[in-house]
């Protein structure tokens, strides 16, 4: 596993690409979510040069949880679209499946076997 990139970068933290060194901490960082439990208060992102000094990374301060009066109007909609999805699927999966199998294992025998109802 040592051998491939990926590999190197999962052991070692970091690998050194076309001279550009990236980090597996740079990789998986999250810089914005929708999570309701995250900081709402803005960061700044710092930086040091080679003279150890610290620089503003970002010019402008950026919160991380992304508010939804922040969004664009499309980005809004797929927003509201996937929430509407998410819910049919949860609704769907783990509500309405069960019910079946459950109303299945019961009417089809009964359907299937002959039976007369008066």
């Amino acid at each position: 596993m040592n051998q491939s990139l990926w590999g190197r970068l999962i052991t070692d933290g970091q690998v050194d690409v076309d001279g550009t060194t990236v980090s597996l901490e740079d990789l998986v960082k999250v810089e914005a979510t929708s999570g309701k439990n995250c900081d709402v208060e803005p960061f700044e992102e710092l930086a040091k040069n080679e003279k150890g000094e610290e620089l503003i990374y970002r010019k402008h301060p950026r919160r991380a949880r992304v508010e939804f009066s922040d969004r664009t109007c499309g980005n809004k909609f797929y927003r509201v679209l996937y929430l509407l999805c998410k819910r049919f699927y949860q609704i769907v999966w783990f509500y309405f499946a069960p019910f079946i199998g459950l109303f299945a294992t019961f009417f089809i025998p009964y359907a299937l076997g002959g039976y007369d109802v008066e």
